[in-house]
C-alpha cells in the first residue's frame, strides 16, 4: 500500500480529531474553539466578526483560502463580514466544522496557503 499523504514537517497543524468539547490539532488538545494556521494553533471567542479573527488575517504569509467551520451545522456567514474577508483578497468557505476540518487537512498537504476558524461541534 502506498501513502498517499505528503510528509510534512512536525510543526505542521493537523486536525487529528474534533468534536463537541474539543480538538485535536498536531500534538495538542484544545478544549474551545480555535484559529488554525498551518504552523500554530490559537484559542478563539467563536465570534464571527472580522476583529475576532484578525490573528488569522494578520498571518505571515496571509492565507489564500479561510475556511470557516461553524459547528455542528452549517450557518451562512454575514454578507458584511464576506465582503470585508473578500476585500483583503481572502477567499473564504463557510461549512460544518466537521468537513471544514476535513478541508483543511486536504488544503495543508496541498501546500496550499490556508487557515480556518474552527468552532466546537456542538
Amino acid at each position: 500500500m502506498q501513502d498517499i499523504m505528503p510528509q510534512l514537517g512536525a510543526q505542521v497543524q493537523l486536525v487529528r480529531s474534533y468534536g463537541a468539547t474539543g480538538f485535536r490539532i498536531g500534538q495538542d488538545s484544545y478544549e474551545s474553539h480555535v484559529l488554525v494556521l498551518p504552523t500554530r494553533t490559537l484559542s478563539w471567542s467563536g465570534e464571527l466578526s472580522l476583529a475576532a479573527l484578525l490573528p488569522l488575517l494578520e498571518a505571515t504569509p496571509m492565507p489564500e483560502i479561510f475556511l470557516i467551520g461553524t459547528g455542528a451545522r452549517h450557518e451562512m456567514l454575514a454578507p458584511e463580514l464576506r465582503r470585508a474577508l473578500k476585500e483583503r483578497g481572502v477567499g473564504v468557505d463557510s461549512m460544518d466544522t466537521g468537513a471544514a476540518c476535513r478541508t483543511f487537512n486536504i488544503l495543508l498537504g496541498e501546500e496550499r496557503r490556508v487557515a480556518a476558524a474552527l468552532r466546537l461541534a456542538v
